[in-house]
C-alpha cells in the first residue's frame, strides 16, 4: 500500500458505537504494523482519548495548532503502549473552523501515516461536512434494528453529496443467534438498506462491554473476544487482505 488511506467513520445516530469502533479499529491497524492516526472531529464533545485510553496523555488539543499555540506535529500524540498510534483530540470547546482549513490538516496528517481515521460527530449536520473534508473514504456504522439503518443509510447519502462516494458499511453489536431466529435486520437487509458494500460487523461480547472505555486496552489482550477478533478482519480487510466474511 503506497498512498496513504483517510477515512472518515460516520453514522446517521449517536449511541451506534462509532468512537468506540473508530478507536478499536485505529489500534488494530497499528497492532498490525501500520501507522495510524486517530482525529477527533467531535468539536465540543470530544471522547476518542477516553476511548483509546490516551485521556491522561493528551497536553495539547486541536484548537492548540489553530490558534497559534504550537504546530500541528505537536498535537498529534504518541500512544503509550501501542507503537504506531497516533492522536488529535478535539478541543473540549467548540471552535470555528472551515472545511478547506480541515482538509489542509487532514492532508498534512496523511503524509506522516498509512492510514488516517476521521471520528465524526454522530448524526448528518455540519460537522459531518467538516470531518468529511480531507478524506476519500467513509465508513458508516449501522447497528442492526430499523431506525440504526435508516439513519446509516442518510449518512451515505449526505456524504456522497459531499463527494465522500466510496462508502463501506459496518454493522456493529451483532448479535448472530437472535438473528437466526429473525429477531432483529439480518445483514443482506442492512446491506440493500444503506447502499454500500459490507466491510464487516461486530459482535456484541462480553469483552465488548467490559473494554467499551479502552478499546485499545482490549484490542492488546492476549486473547482476543469474538467482538476484538470480528475488529480485527475489519482491519485486515482496509489493508487489502482477503478474510471471508460470513456470519457464525
Amino acid at each position: 500500500m503506497d498512498e496513504p488511506l483517510a477515512y472518515v467513520v460516520a453514522s446517521g445516530k449517536g449511541g451506534s458505537g462509532k468512537s468506540t469502533l473508530c478507536a478499536g479499529l485505529a489500534s488494530a491497524l497499528a497492532l498490525s504494523g501500520k501507522r495510524v492516526i486517530a482525529l477527533d472531529a467531535d468539536f465540543g464533545m470530544r471522547n476518542l482519548d477516553i476511548y483509546t485510553g490516551m485521556c491522561e496523555n493528551t497536553l495539547f488539543d486541536l484548537s492548540d495548532y489553530l490558534l497559534g499555540r504550537v504546530p500541528l506535529r505537536e498535537v498529534v500524540t504518541p500512544h503509550h503502549e501501542i507503537r504506531n498510534l497516533s492522536l488529535v483530540a478535539a478541543p473540549a470547546r467548540g471552535i470555528e473552523l472551515d472545511t478547506e482549513t480541515m482538509g489542509r490538516i487532514c492532508r498534512e496528517l496523511r503524509s506522516w501515516c498509512d492510514f488516517l481515521l476521521v471520528d465524526a460527530p454522530a448524526g448528518i449536520g455540519e460537522g459531518l461536512r467538516l470531518a468529511a473534508a480531507g478524506v476519500d473514504k467513509a465508513l458508516i456504522v449501522a447497528t442492526p434494528d430499523l431506525a440504526g439503518v435508516t439513519d446509516a443509510q442518510n449518512a451515505a447519502r449526505v456524504l456522497a453529496g459531499y463527494g465522500v462516494e466510496n462508502a463501506s458499511l459496518l454493522v456493529n453489536r451483532v448479535r448472530p443467534k437472535l438473528i437466526s431466529r429473525g429477531i432483529g435486520l439480518d445483514l443482506d437487509a442492512i446491506i440493500d438498506t444503506v447502499g454500500a458494500p459490507i466491510l464487516g460487523y461486530v459482535r456484541e461480547d462480553d469483552g465488548m462491554l467490559r473494554h467499551r472505555q479502552n478499546l485499545c486496552e482490549m484490542m492488546t489482550q492476549r486473547r482476543l473476544s469474538p467482538g476484538a477478533k470480528d475488529i480485527q478482519n475489519i482491519a485486515k480487510r482496509m489493508s487489502g487482505e482477503r478474510v471471508a466474511l460470513k456470519l457464525r
